[in-house]
């Protein structure tokens, strides 16, 4: 997981091995366009992290399906990308869904 930060600086996510973005506030931090260039993956989920929205309902299932789309292409790494802490629990979710 990470900030919107972490995935904006794409030379260090190639080094990595991460060749898939989750990105969970696209509209406060929108695509960087060298994603292409570098062979990551993307999509965006929109959400609002707040604690009346129902995230793990409306979110999980597409959380689950890219993250495993991902480990089946053997991308080496998932980069969830919000601004929000309660992402965290969807990524537990879902990791712990494809382990």
């Amino acid at each position: 997981m990470g900030s919107h930060r972490h995935a904006q600086d794409v030379k260090k996510l190639t080094a990595l091995g991460v060749r898939s973005v989750l990105n969970c506030a696209p509209t406060e931090h929108p695509r960087p366009s060298s994603y292409t260039a570098a062979g990551i993956q993307y999509k965006e989920i929109f959400a609002r992290d707040d604690d009346a929205y129902p995230l793990i309902q409306s979110h999980l299932a597409e959380v689950r399906t890219f993250a495993g789309g991902a480990l089946d292409r053997g991308d080496g790494g998932v980069l969830l990308h919000s601004d929000g802490s309660s992402w965290s629990a969807v990524a537990s979710g879902s990791s712990k869904a494809l382990h």
